[in-house]
């Protein structure tokens, strides 16, 4: 009972911020910029789906790269009010024996995640190697055998789409302002007029206003706003295989071996009374690019040689240093710093809190 009163408490505590929340138009700082909850995704606060318990925004935002935040869906918190996860259902992306969790994850896999991922490519039908991946792990009983099957290179990319069955992921486009963007274009900009000055051409207003022109007119920036939550067929059968089985997992709680990481996990998820597993999150990521086709040596050269009156053999040799900098802006701004994906905050839902009853 004790451990119920508790539980409520921490919940009407995040029913009671939750109102809060919204008599402000929430903001989060990213790339030193800051990005006003009303901006991103058309509301005052960044939610996304329906579970009404949530941790506060995080500060800062946790990184994550684009090809794993995904798996931060499923992990657990001590309490609300941290940012620290802890492994729980994120253990099937990894390639172990996790006793229980096999069990959940390949019957949601067969009655459900394969049928899902057909459903969304419908080219797999006709695919040989993914019918004999299906074939060989429903044919397969024992479900540790069965990902040792799927954990094959072979079989990683459909592996990776089997996985991501598990979770719901909405993402929203949205626009940066002019004033956004000229934060990248002047860092950009910078870069030329140090590229100028490195290849001894006197930086005059003209030419620098026609390369800062350049820069504005091929450089975008725009945004994601991704809401993800965890599969409601998954969760249903998380939640029927775990109370059809709690005793087991107990007993499994107790062993020492590697395989039962998942089953001590989860019982401190039940034991500890404050908390709780994230069963959705939202978080943000930029995206940017630069019309290389308009950024190229014959076309700078020509203009700072016609209308600059720069010597032919020094505008070639400038302008394939322009456009080298174009290049490696592109490169470690937009494609490594933009490959980031960035969470603002966790929610968890009645769904898995029931779990602590048990």
């Amino acid at each position: 009972m004790k451990k119920v009163i508790l539980i409520s408490i921490v919940f009407l505590f995040s029913l009671k911020s939750y109102s809060q929340f919204w008599k402000n138009n929430e903001k989060i700082k990213l790339f030193n910029l800051e990005f006003k909850a009303k901006e991103v995704n058309g509301q005052k606060g960044f939610f996304g789906s329906e579970d009404r318990y949530y941790s506060p925004v995080l500060n800062p935002l946790i990184e994550k790269q684009s090809y794993e935040f995904l798996n931060n869906v499923g992990t657990f918190r001590k309490n609300v009010g941290t940012a620290e996860t802890r492994n729980l259902f994120d253990l099937s992306s990894l390639n172990g024996n996790f006793k229980h969790l096999n069990q959940i994850d390949f019957e949601y896999y067969q009655n459900k995640g394969f049928d899902k991922m057909i459903s969304k490519n419908p080219d797999l039908i006709d695919n040989s190697e993914f019918l004999e991946l299906k074939n060989k792990i429903f044919n397969e009983p024992d479900p540790y055998e069965k990902k040792k099957i799927l954990f094959q290179d072979k079989y990683r990319d459909f592996r990776l789409k089997l996985v991501s069955t598990r979770y719901e992921l909405n993402p929203k486009n949205f626009k940066l302002s002019k004033e956004k963007v000229s934060k990248f274009t002047a860092e950009l900009k910078a870069k030329v007029d140090s590229t100028l000055i490195a290849n001894n051409v006197q930086s005059s207003g003209n030419v620098r206003a026609y390369l800062n022109k350049l820069a504005d007119e091929t450089t975008s920036v725009s945004g994601v706003y991704y809401s993800v939550s965890m599969n409601n067929d998954y969760v249903g059968v998380v939640k029927s295989y775990i109370e059809n089985n709690i005793e087991s997992i107990k007993e499994s709680a107790n062993g020492s071996s590697s395989e039962n990481r998942f089953s001590q996990q989860l019982m401190k998820f039940i034991e500890w009374p404050n908390a709780v597993i994230n069963s959705s999150l939202v978080a943000i990521q930029l995206e940017g690019n630069i019309e290389n086709n308009k950024v190229n040596i014959s076309e700078i050269s020509t203009a700072l040689e016609s209308r600059f009156a720069i010597p032919k053999a020094k505008a070639i040799e400038v302008a394939a240093s322009i456009e080298i900098t174009f290049e490696k802006h592109e490169t470690i701004r937009f494609n490594n710093d933009f490959n980031s994906v960035y969470i603002i905050r966790y929610f968890s839902s009645d769904e898995f809190n029931e779990l602590k009853q048990l």
